[in-house]
């Protein structure tokens, strides 16, 4: 076992590992500097800077790196990074504003306090002025303050568990949940509204039909290369058509040309040809492979589905799809959410005839990314969302936090079609509005074993403002049922919303509550039964069977109707029904429908008043 460096140490009653299975992460000392050395997340080494804090303090910046060490190490590269920062203001700024301020230097672990604490959090809140920085408010937000201070806390808490470090640790000198309720500071992006969803489907899957169009002709043209064609040709004009680029692209491809930057030198030609002149390069790379921008639209769409944390979804893999465990007829694509460490599982219907389909679209992904895998790093090749970067390079998209290429490649597609800002972790809110703003079905969407997750985190205002609607328009359709004495309710309650719309059974109406007639109140629903014929809000589904069923027995029922009432009653209200109903509505049915109604038997309509 190697040995370690004085002031590195790891230690199991915090790493619960045992000293074999450890990183083997070191302080690097020399007389002015200090680097501390901390393995990160997915392999490699980060090097933290601790030298300007070290010539200044040097026992307690070494005490500090080590505790950084301890608590950082197999974090993200990204998070490891904020703990350097958030190490570097304590010891520097914090601990130099102390000294100037009230001449009080603290050197070594053992001065620390709970006082030093306290003004530290006080500092970090604006309540407490030195002469280095005045307060580190007006840059911290309410929820930043307490993720600060808490490195610190957790560096300290590191070192009192170390047989080296914790005779100098007195007591507790920072406490635990420095900013109750700050959380709730936090202002969450509200839903997307049913509006916005709309164009963001439309405009991905615009997208999508242009890629794949663009992916199948590069397949035709990868098909019929041409023998005569020298790639590495010097002579520019060969390369003026997409066929001979694809062609050369294919090459540059084998050669890794893209990778070496050996481009300009071994295929002189073409690289002229293609660096903006004739036929873009970009062009040619959207012909053979996914691009950064072009794979975003496939992202967006499957997590419309899935709903998976952002970072499980963009690092899917093919190992996790595959058939579901109840049915033969279905899939099923599985990641693991990191809080919690919860493994949810999405079933989609295998065969499924629409175009963007979980199932097409994965059949679509992996039809075209089957070139793109035999150049990439082998540890990506399993990846779902593969492309190939500006420069020809084939990608997969890592961790959200630990690299903005997946932030920049949205932000240009939203840009590209003037949508509203939004992020993936948006959709989960809007899951409510997907559902029809049912609260139960969104939450077993979203995996929340507790119904009350959902309900405070997940149920958006334009959720909530749904169910307010489909309640008061459910207390109207009663009250209308009410008044006409159960006539608009003939059909049972396996109505859809359109259906309850019209009083008539058969028609639809698109103003139910301003009816043109004079006899009905004006914020009510009309009640004006067997009327709907002649009124201008009435619709008809024409398709529909059970619409041509009701339409022809209200005829039949009006004509009956005709010996029973007065002749001035049946002018000014039957007579428009009867007429509308024979010479407009029954004749522009279909004719299938019209066929279909004559073998339908349902409950007879009410008699008309």
């Amino acid at each position: 076992m190697t040995s370690k460096r004085k002031g590195s140490h790891l230690w199991d009653a915090v790493q619960s590992r045992t000293e074999n299975e450890l990183y083997q992460p070191q302080l690097t000392i020399t007389e002015k500097e200090l680097f501390a050395n901390v393995s990160v997340k997915g392999g490699g080494i980060y090097q933290a800077d601790f030298s300007e804090a070290f010539r200044k303090r040097p026992e307690i910046t070494r005490a500090i790196a080590t505790g950084f060490i301890g608590s950082s190490n197999g974090k993200a590269k990204s998070s490891v990074k904020k703990d350097e920062s958030h190490a570097k203001l304590f010891l520097t700024t914090f601990l130099d504003g102390l000294q100037k301020s009230f001449g009080q230097n603290v050197a070594k672990l053992a001065q620390l306090n709970g006082k030093i604490g306290n003004d530290y959090l006080e500092w970090l809140s604006g309540e407490f002025k030195l002469a280095t920085l005045p307060s580190a408010k007006g840059i911290l937000g309410e929820t930043s303050i307490p993720a600060i201070y808490n490195r610190i806390r957790l560096i300290v808490e590191f070192l009192s568990t170390s047989p080296s470090y914790s005779k100098d640790v007195n007591g507790v000198i920072f406490k635990p949940n420095p900013k109750p309720g700050s959380h709730k500071a936090i202002k969450h992006r509200e839903a997307l509204s049913e509006a916005d969803m709309r164009l963001l489907i439309a405009a991905c899957q615009r997208e999508i039909r242009r890629t794949i169009k663009q992916l199948e002709y590069g397949d035709t043209l990868k098909e019929r290369p041409d023998p005569r064609l020298d790639v590495c040709s010097w002579i520019e004009k060969k390369f003026y058509s997409l066929d001979a680029c694809i062609q050369a692209y294919l090459h540059a491809d084998k050669i890794r040309a893209w990778e070496h930057g050996s481009l300009a030198t071994e295929m002189r030609g073409f690289e002229r040809a293609t660096h903006g002149r004739k036929i873009n390069r970009v062009f040619i790379r959207e012909h053979l492979h996914f691009t950064s921008a072009t794979i975003i639209p496939f992202v967006i769409l499957l997590e419309m589905t899935n709903l998976f944390a952002v970072d499980s979804h963009i690092l899917l893999t093919w190992d996790d799809v595959g058939d579901a465990l109840t049915s033969d007829k279905r899939g099923r694509i599985e990641a693991n959410k990191p809080r919690g460490d919860v493994l949810q599982v999405r079933t989609f219907r295998k065969n499924d005839p629409y175009y963007f389909s979980s199932h097409n679209l994965l059949r679509l992904l992996n039809k075209h990314t089957a070139y793109t895998r035999t150049l990439v790093d082998p540890k990506f090749s399993r990846r779902i969302f593969l492309f190939v970067d500006g420069q020809g390079r084939p990608k997969a998209f890592t961790s959200q936090n630990e690299s903005r290429l997946f932030y920049k490649c949205l932000m240009a597609f939203i840009k590209r079609n003037k949508l509203k800002h939004f992020s993936l972790s948006q959709l989960k809110s809007t899951a409510p509005i997907l559902v029809g703003a049912d609260i139960n079905a969104a939450s077993e969407l979203l995996h929340h074993e507790q119904i009350r997750t959902t309900q405070t985190h997940y149920d958006p205002a334009a959720a909530k403002r749904v169910r307010r609607e489909k309640i008061a328009f459910e207390m109207a359709v009663r009250e209308r049922n009410l008044a006409t004495l159960g006539k608009s309710d003939t059909r049972g309650k396996g109505l859809t919303k359109a259906e309850k719309t019209a009083v008539t059974p058969g028609f639809l109406c698109i103003e139910p509550l301003n009816s043109p007639y004079r006899d009905q109140i004006p914020g009510r629903m009309c009640t004006a039964y067997g009327r709907c014929p002649a009124c201008p809000n009435a619709t008809v589904d024409c398709q529909s069977s059970k619409a041509a069923y009701r339409l022809a027995e209200l005829l039949s029922l009006l004509n009956d109707h005709r010996f029973k009432c007065l002749e001035a009653r049946w002018l000014v209200y039957w007579k428009p029904q009867v007429d509308a109903l024979r010479d407009f509505w029954l004749r522009n049915f279909d004719p299938n429908a019209i066929a279909a109604a004559a073998n339908l038997k349902l409950s007879p309509l009410p008699e008309i008043d």
